[in-house]
C-alpha cells in the first residue's frame, strides 16, 4: 500500500498522498466497469469495486474526497459505456467530435454520482454514524437522487448471480446497492484500522449476516416460485437480424424477414402467441385505418396472436405525430381498440431528436396494458426496460401476468451494450416477480425468469425460439412501496444527523 500520512483533522484512518489516491479511485472505476455487463462481465468484482474508492478518500478534505469520488465515477462510465459515441453517431448521423463530446458530458455527469456519495458519507460521517453504515446510505441517496441519461443501476453488476439479487423483489434495486456499498466499506476499513481491527470486523460481521439474510431468504423464496403451478403460455420469440439502415431504407425487407422467421417458426411447432421486435414494421402506419393496415401487411393474420412493434403516424389538431408502439394483434389479424401502446419514456437526444432519413418521435399519452391470448402484458419499449420507476408506474395500471420488452440493439453493433440491456431486464423481471420476454432485432432476446434466471436465449444473428411462461398475479412488496422505506431511512438519518451536530455544539462551546 503507498505511503500514507496523518491529517490533523482526519479520522483515525491514515491519509494517502494525492497521487496513490487518484490511482485508487481510479482502479474503484476500472473494477466497477469491469463488473458491468459486456464482453468480460466479470461480477464478482462487484462485491470489491468500492473498495479501493473508500481507502482513497479515507481522511481526506471535503473538496479532494469530492474530486476522487468524481474520478472514479467518470472512469466507470467511460468504460462501461465505451459503446455510446459510435452508437449515437450510427443513430442521429452526428460527427465524431459531436459524438466525443456527448460522451465527456455524459461520463461527466454520471460521475458526479459517486461524487455526490463521497460528500454525503462525509456529512453523516460527522454525525458519527457508523462508517460502513454512512457510506451504504450515501450509495442510496446517490443512486435515489441523481437524475439519469440511462437510469441504469449499480445491482446489475451482479448480473451474472441472480440468486444474490432476490432482496429487489422486496426493497428495489437500492438494497442490492447498499449491501454492496456496505460490505466495500467494512472490508475497507478492515485494511485502514488492522492495527486495531475490532471495530471493523464488528461492523464486516454484521454486513456477513445482513448478506446471509438476503440470500437465505432469497433461497427460499426461489424455491417457492420453482413450486408455484398457474395458467401458463407458450411464447416464440423471432430475431429477425434486420439491421438498423436496412430498416430504415427497406422498411418493407424489415417484415419480410420477421414473416418467413415466422413461418419457420410455425412449422416446427405452436407456440400461444408470438413476439416481434421493436419497429418489426417500420414504414409509418396510420392510426386512423391502423386495423386494416395491420390486415394487409400480416395477410389476414399468422393463426396465432402477435405481439409486434411499429411505426405510428397520427394526425392531431397541433399536427402530425410518429410514434413508437407496440400492438397486439389477434390471431386472425384483428386489432382491438385498446390493443396499443405508445412509447412513453423517449430516449433523450435520440428518439425526440430529428435525424437524418427519420423524424423524431412523439412520447405517448398515457400508459396501458395489453390483452395478449386471454391474457394482460405490461408492454416496454427498449429502454424503458432499464427504469424501475418506470416499470412500476406501468404495472400499476393493471395486473399485468407477464411482462414484454421489444428493442433494436442493432444501433451498437457488437458491442456490450446488448449485455448491459439485457440485465437490465433481469432486474425488472425480478423486482415484479414476472416473466419477462424480451425479443431484439439482432440480439440479445431472451425470456426471464421471475427470479431473473434465463430460460432462452439467442445471441446476435438470426434466431427463433420458444419457451412456456407461466401467467403470474399479485403484486411484489418493492411494487407496492416502491422506494418510500429508503426515503424512509434517508431522512431519518439526515434527522440523527442534524441531532448530532445541535448535540455536538455545546460541548464545542464548552472546550473554546
Amino acid at each position: 500500500m503507498p505511503a500514507a500520512r496523518h491529517h490533523p483533522t482526519a479520522d483515525s484512518a491514515p491519509v494517502l498522498r494525492p497521487l496513490p489516491a487518484l490511482a485508487l479511485a481510479a482502479l474503484s472505476g476500472v473494477l466497477g466497469a469491469l463488473a458491468y455487463p459486456g464482453r468480460l462481465s466479470l461480477w464478482p468484482l462487484a462485491l470489491l469495486a468500492g473498495c479501493p474508492l473508500y481507502v482513497a478518500v479515507a481522511g481526506q478534505r471535503l473538496l479532494r474526497r469530492i474530486g476522487h469520488g468524481w474520478l472514479a465515477g467518470m472512469v466507470t462510465v467511460a468504460l462501461s459505456a465505451h459503446w455510446l459515441p459510435a452508437a449515437y453517431q450510427r443513430i442521429t448521423g452526428a460527427s465524431g467530435a459531436a459524438s466525443a463530446g456527448l460522451q465527456a458530458l455524459f461520463c461527466a455527469w454520471h460521475g458526479l454520482d459517486l461524487a455526490l456519495l463521497v460528500a454525503l458519507a462525509a456529512a453523516l460521517r460527522a454525525a458519527r454514524l457508523p462508517r460502513s453504515l454512512s457510506w451504504a446510505l450515501a450509495h442510496v441517496a446517490a443512486e435515489l437522487s441523481l437524475p439519469r441519461l440511462l437510469p441504469y443501476s449499480y445491482a446489475s453488476t451482479l448480473h451474472g448471480a441472480p440468486w444474490a439479487l432476490q432482496s429487489l423483489a422486496w426493497l428495489g434495486p437500492v438494497s442490492v446497492v447498499f449491501l454492496l456499498a456496505g460490505m466495500h466499506a467494512a472490508l475497507a476499513e478492515c485494511w485502514l484500522q488492522r492495527k486495531q481491527p475490532a471495530r471493523a470486523r464488528r461492523e464486516l460481521s454484521c454486513w456477513a449476516l445482513a448478506w446471509a439474510a438476503q440470500l437465505g431468504l432469497g433461497a427460499l423464496e426461489r424455491h417457492s416460485l420453482a413450486e408455484q403451478r398457474g395458467p401458463s403460455l407458450t411464447v416464440g420469440v423471432v430475431q429477425a437480424n434486420t439491421q438498423p439502415f436496412s430498416k430504415r431504407d427497406l422498411p418493407d425487407e424489415s417484415l419480410q424477414a420477421h414473416l418467413q422467421a415466422s413461418a419457420a417458426l410455425l412449422a416446427r411447432e405452436r407456440p400461444d402467441v408470438l413476439v416481434w421486435s421493436e419497429t418489426a414494421i417500420a414504414t409509418p402506419l396510420p392510426a386512423e385505418q391502423l386495423g386494416g393496415a395491420i390486415l394487409r401487411r400480416l395477410r389476414g393474420g399468422l393463426g396465432v396472436p402477435l405481439v409486434l412493434g411499429a411505426v405510428v403516424r397520427e394526425h392531431t389538431p397541433a399536427g402530425e405525430r410518429q410514434l413508437n408502439s407496440i400492438l397486439s394483434v389477434a390471431s386472425d389479424g384483428f386489432l382491438c381498440a385498446d390493443c396499443r401502446y405508445d412509447k412513453l419514456h423517449l430516449l433523450p437526444l435520440v428518439e425526440d431528436t430529428a435525424r437524418a432519413g427519420a423524424r423524431a418521435f412523439a412520447p405517448g399519452t398515457h400508459p396501458r396494458l395489453l390483452p395478449v391470448a386471454g391474457s394482460l402484458a405490461a408492454p416496454l419499449v427498449c429502454f424503458e426496460v432499464t427504469s424501475a420507476r418506470a416499470v412500476r408506474a406501468l404495472m400499476r395500471e393493471g395486473d399485468a401476468s407477464w411482462l414484454v420488452n421489444l428493442a433494436n440493439d442493432g444501433w451498437f453493433g457488437d458491442s456490450s451494450e446488448p449485455a448491459f440491456h439485457l440485465a437490465q431486464a433481469q432486474l425488472r423481471a425480478i423486482e415484479q416477480r414476472r416473466y419477462l420476454v424480451r425479443a431484439t432485432t439482432t440480439g440479445i432476446s431472451a425470456v426471464i425468469a421471475p427470479d431473473g434466471q434465463l430460460i432462452a436465449r439467442a445471441e446476435r444473428g438470426p434466431a427463433a425460439f420458444s419457451a412456456r411462461i407461466t401467467l403470474r398475479h399479485g403484486a411484489t412488496p418493492y411494487q407496492r412501496l416502491g422506494d418510500a422505506p429508503w426515503w424512509a431511512a434517508l431522512l431519518a438519518s439526515g434527522l440523527f444527523a442534524l441531532a448530532g451536530r445541535w448535540r455536538a455544539r455545546p460541548a464545542a462551546a464548552e472546550r473554546s
